[in-house]
């Protein structure tokens, strides 16, 4: 509804953390959809069909509505598009929880543990060192930003190496005014500024960039 196209990110969640009005959840779902579902089927990496996929979508937001929207009315905002970056966190935990269910062991009916590799194929690998390692360069990530849109830069990097969006589907972001190219250009030059630090460190694993794909 029009009369709720120019809430704030901030108001549109904290009234739809109180209020179960449709109008309001279907502004919701208008703005934030896309980030949602392009989350559920990055984390799955392919494996899983089109109606799992569906399924997840909504345990997404069955899981932000749960217990009166706790997990909404918990958010508080860092930066401007911190909502982007926090509902792509849920929709990541909401797709992981479904592989660890799916690979826990199973019994017959005869009550004797079915073999995992007769289940189910496994989740996809994650990396566990991966995030923490970019948590120990964010200080040479804030230094690279620049002093010109600095939380827009820090917020198109991070969903990128972190939430593992890519170039395209930030340029989709209204909010950020910026073509896939523009997006590219910004990684590329965030990249190179805090590999320079990285090596005048003389330790951290290589960054590799996937700056220009799909």
């Amino acid at each position: 509804m029009r009369i709720y196209e120019d809430l704030s990110d901030d108001e549109l969640v904290r009234r739809c953390a109180e209020s179960r009005d449709s109008g309001l959840w279907q502004e919701f779902i208008r703005r934030y959809n896309k980030a949602i579902a392009s989350q559920v089927i990055r984390t799955a990496r392919g494996s899983l069909p089109p109606e799992t996929l569906d399924d997840l979508i909504q345990e997404t937001y069955l899981k932000l509505c749960a217990k009166d929207c706790k997990n909404l009315s918990r958010f508080v905002a860092q930066h401007p598009n911190a909502i982007f970056g926090y509902l792509q966190a849920v929709a990541r935990t909401v797709v992981l929880d479904y592989f660890k269910r799916r690979r826990a062991p199973k019994r017959s009916p005869e009550g004797d543990a079915v073999p995992l590799e007769d289940v189910d194929p496994p989740a996809p690998p994650v990396d566990p060192y991966w995030d923490i390692w970019l948590g120990q360069i964010g200080e040479y990530v804030r230094a690279c930003a620049g002093e010109h849109h600095a939380l827009r830069n820090l917020t198109i990097f991070w969903m990128h190496y972190q939430q593992g969006m890519t170039t395209a589907e930030i340029a989709c972001l209204q909010q950020f005014s910026l073509g896939e190219k523009g997006v590219g250009t910004l990684l590329g030059r965030m990249v190179r500024c805090v590999r320079e630090k990285l090596v005048a460190l003389g330790s951290g694993p290589h960054v590799k960039s996937t700056v220009g794909q799909p």
